[in-house]
């Protein structure tokens, strides 16, 4: 059995679509900002999945604690009470993660004692730990949430003995509805999230109705006159 584990710690789609209101990017379906919450989370899955490592799911329905650190810490030292002695940490919120970013934190953590993978906000889309370097009082008060959550991260790894990895690929996670089509530049035509989206601002569009493939079409040219709301 691996001594590394892989933890989901995530909000439920229902109540990730209410705290971040993810329908603001797809046009006016609150039902349909559910179904990109969803999506996000089940693409995570599929590629933790395909890690062969032990998958974990902590949702915002089991999580303890009032602060995000509180329930952030509380369910690493969940994992480790399970025997575990490394632990790589996903949210369910950056479409651009991949298989080959969590062979490459797992491959680090055997060297170090921590692994961040840096988001585009100042924040941090993985994060891998050995069990020897948590400390879970610290843990919780470091500045979660915030743009200097990875500088927190850098400073409380880099005291530890084995230091820490920094990821090679940087991406943009989704914080707010209305950050998604700044997201979604950043990803191909090709990819399953921009097409997920493409079909959920298909079925918002009240004006009239424009098909996923020719929105994408419309998407990688440039409007002469303002941009059309979708």
């Amino acid at each position: 059995m691996s001594d590394t584990a892989l933890l989901i710690f995530c909000n439920t789609p229902e109540r990730e679509a209410l705290v971040k209101s993810l329908h603001q990017g797809l046009g006016n379906g609150k039902p349909q900002g559910v179904e990109l919450a969803k999506a996000l989370l089940n693409r995570v899955r599929s590629i933790a999945r395909q890690s062969q490592l032990p998958v974990i799911e902590i949702d915002s329905n089991h999580q303890v604690g009032q602060s995000f650190g509180e329930r952030y810490s509380q369910a690493i030292a969940q994992v480790f009470a399970r025997g575990y002695q490394k632990v790589i940490t996903l949210g369910s919120d950056c479409p651009g993660l991949t298989l080959q970013d969590l062979r490459e934190a797992e491959a680090a953590l055997q060297n170090h004692a921590g692994v961040i993978g840096p988001a585009k906000d100042g924040g941090a889309y993985l994060i891998g730990l050995r069990k020897s370097a948590f400390d879970e009082a610290q843990w919780k008060t470091l500045a979660w949430q915030t743009s200097q959550n990875f500088r927190g991260l850098r400073n409380y790894f880099g005291k530890l003995d084995g230091g820490f990895y920094t990821l090679a690929r940087y991406y943009a996670d989704l914080d707010r509805g209305k950050d998604l089509s700044h997201l979604l530049k950043e990803l191909s035509s090709a990819h399953s999230f921009y097409r997920t989206v493409c079909a959920l601002r298909a079925e918002t569009t009240s004006s009239f109705f424009l098909a996923p493939l020719a929105w994408a079409s419309l998407a990688q040219h440039p409007w002469r006159g303002p941009p059309l709301t979708l």
